[in-house]
């Protein structure tokens, strides 16, 4: 932990409100709950919401995710309590339990997404429809590099969205046009400290060996063209909604689509719509690559095989295409004895009844049950992807989208079908 002084120009409350407004609406007294590691930017963050709430009769509340990861974790979420309870800032400890036993592989990639779980399962829950996370103008261009070295398309290259949505709860990021240097002088100003993570020095991370090779002098350069390809994106994301709205989610989670609306389309924005709908379906944060999506497109259009992509199972179907989770791939297994809804495969809300495990039905489930127990016609393909309640080596089919005295699920994907505009955080002259 450490104070420094810094040369730059803090952020002030006038500032912060343009920066605000540009991602409102928002409600006449706001609560906007606030992802605070204890970081520089976080906890810049979380004290200019806590000004901006505050001045507008609402509140701000931070949220610390204790991932276990470290022996002083749980410690460091403590003294970030006391940290914000000084500025009378609502705090609350979410922590990630790793009930299959810490990941061997992809570290961050997992945390990151039980981050991500924890924070939207707490907002929804209290009914806070906003999440301001604290990603910078620095942040921004090391997402720009990496994807650009992964060969990402001109979508990827537009860097991270200002706004976006995830699991039903609005994601913003207010400083995405901010330099870091500006987060350190806001907290000199304040006179805060806050808490270094080695794991951000740690080269055996990418976005670290990342951070090193990018000057502060580049970053802005690197946002400015983030900013203008995201306008790119915008329009490109509007055509691709129009065509997404000949599609047809069914409450059983999968989904279709008449080819002739593909086919009229031109090649990348049909490459875009399936890659939104493989999101949808298969509940992957991101999109499979630009060459799987073109290679698929091909194959479903020229040649009608039937593919796997980011785990989906995509069939042909005389002229429409079907999209649903592939059987293989939704592989969690919970048990039933709950009061409480149950999120399976991120993908179905379930309210299940007394006793046995839900788990996918499979080929195995689906020549269990009886014809007149598999309910409306569902494609066989569709069908072993579903959550079944499990009993004594038999399986038993949800009602979905309604109930009839039985177990109901709910399909709520994780990512909407199509995406919300891509929102471009406007680049302010004093970002360095």
């Amino acid at each position: 932990m450490r104070t420094v002084q810094i040369g730059s120009d803090p952020i002030g409350a006038a500032e912060f409100a343009r920066l605000m407004a540009g991602l409102g609406p928002f409600e006449r007294r706001p609560r906007i709950a606030v992802a605070v590691s204890g970081g520089a930017d976080s906890m810049s963050l979380i004290l200019l919401c806590h000004r901006w709430a505050s001045a507008r009769g609402g509140e701000a509340i931070a949220l610390s995710v204790d991932h276990r990861l470290r022996p002083e974790s749980a410690a460091e979420v403590n003294e970030v309590r006391r940290w914000l309870a000084a500025h009378a800032i609502p705090h609350h400890r979410l922590v990630w339990r790793h009930p299959g036993g810490r990941p061997a592989s992809a570290l961050q990639a997992e945390a990151r997404s039980a981050r991500y779980h924890l924070l939207t399962d707490w907002c929804r829950r209290q009914g806070v429809l906003h999440l301001a996370l604290a990603h910078h103008a620095g942040d921004q261009a090391e997402t720009v590099l990496m994807r650009l070295a992964r060969g990402g398309g001109p979508d990827g290259l537009a860097g991270m969205s200002a706004i976006a949505e995830r699991d039903g709860v609005r994601l913003i990021r207010p400083l995405l046009s901010v330099a870091p240097r500006r987060l350190l002088a806001t907290l000199a100003a304040a006179g805060q400290r806050w808490i270094e993570d080695p794991s951000n020095r740690d080269p055996k991370f990418e976005r670290v060996r990342w951070r090193r090779l990018i000057s502060p002098e580049l970053v802005p350069t690197l946002a400015a063209a983030a900013s203008e390809i995201g306008e790119q994106r915008r329009r490109r994301e509007g055509e691709v909604a129009l065509l997404l709205a000949a599609a047809r989610i069914d409450p059983a989670g999968f989904l279709e689509i008449p080819l002739a609306a593909l086919r009229a389309a031109p090649a990348a924005t049909m490459e875009r719509a399936l890659a939104r709908c493989l999101i949808a379906i298969g509940g992957d944060p991101y999109p499979p690559s630009q060459a799987s999506l073109a290679r698929l497109a091909d194959s479903l259009v020229n040649s009608g095989r039937s593919r796997t992509l980011g785990g989906c199972h995509v069939v042909r179907r005389d002229e429409r295409l079907i999209i649903c989770r592939e059987a293989a791939a939704a592989a969690e297994r919970r048990p039933a004895q709950t009061s409480h809804a149950i999120r399976w495969d991120r993908r179905f809300d379930l309210r299940p009844p007394g006793d046995g495990f839900i788990a996918r039905l499979g080929q195995v489930g689906w020549d269990l049950l009886p014809p007149d127990k598999r309910g409306r016609p569902i494609p066989r393909e569709a069908a072993a992807s579903l959550p079944a309640l499990w009993r004594r080596g038999q399986p038993v089919l949800p009602d979905f989208g309604h109930s009839q005295g039985r177990a109901i699920a709910l399909f709520r994907p994780a990512q909407p079908l199509a995406a919300s505009a891509f929102t471009v955080a406007k680049l302010n002259v004093n970002i360095i």
